[in-house]
């Protein structure tokens, strides 16, 4: 991994607020943002293929770093998926990102195929993310397993590959959904592990983060959202950037 860049697009927190079935599924509960292709709930049949999405978040946070020096991030999402008679699913995935208060921007690209059974969901996929003001990139290797067990508690596990640096970063993630009405409440608790993914950082148990989200149906197309999360850095060492960090963020996503 870039030692001053975060690998957003997978480990980034962010309310699932255009796919209203997502907090029912293992997978909602990965640091992810919704526009990540296996961030997706593979056992929803959705009414279109198209679904797009705004977000801003009060930080940049990933792997329990704050990737700014200052202020958070707005963004945009735009997914789209495809179901098969056999029951998998492919979905393409872009996400552009800028700073509100510093000079930085991001995009990533990501393409994945997923499909659920009996009592596990599978995904696997690709994603390349350019550092425009850097001139730099990366391509990132994902797996993710989701499970549904114990009174429907949700776990999840997700694996990410670096290219750029040669490791991996692991979420081992339980979480719960409840429904109110039409509000959505979902939270959960997550152990990241580092395993060279963070460059130049200590390998091992990484961040405890814990969280909740929460969104609702404006009208049949369009779900507004929020969310707060706290990490909290594990077995750090001085010089690190690992911190203990609290942080929100709200979205708006649109489907028909």
């Amino acid at each position: 991994m870039l030692a001053n860049h975060s690998k957003s697009l997978f480990f980034k927190w962010v309310t699932h607020l255009f796919l209203v079935a997502c907090v029912q599924s293992a997978l909602i509960a990965q640091v992810e943002h919704p526009s990540h292709p296996t961030h997706h709930d593979l056992s929803y049949e959705h009414s279109s293929n198209w679904f797009t999405s705004a977000m801003w978040d009060s930080k940049y946070i990933s792997e329990g770093r704050d990737n700014l020096e200052d202020g958070g991030l707005g963004s945009v999402a735009l997914e789209w998926n495809q179901h098969f008679e056999n029951g998998g699913e492919m979905i393409l995935a872009g996400w552009y990102a800028e700073g509100t208060s510093v000079d930085y921007s991001e995009l990533n690209l990501a393409a994945a195929y997923g499909w659920s059974l009996e009592n596990l969901d599978i995904a696997i996929g690709y994603t390349w993310l350019d550092f425009a003001e850097d001139n730099e990139s990366d391509n990132e290797f994902v797996l993710v397993l989701g499970t549904t067990a114990f009174n429907d508690l949700d776990f999840g596990a997700a694996f990410v590959y670096s290219d750029e640096a040669g490791g991996t970063f692991i979420e081992l993630v339980v979480s719960r959904s409840f429904e109110d009405s039409s509000v959505s409440w979902t939270p959960y608790l997550l152990i990241g592990i580092n395993e060279g993914y963070v460059a130049d950082e200590h390998d091992g148990l990484n961040n405890l983060q814990m969280g909740l989200e929460i969104s609702t149906p404006l009208n049949d197309s369009v779900e507004l959202g929020g969310y707060i999360a706290y990490t909290i850095g594990l077995d750090e060492k001085a010089g690190e950037s690992l911190d203990d960090i609290f942080w929100v963020g709200v979205n708006l996503g649109w489907g028909n």
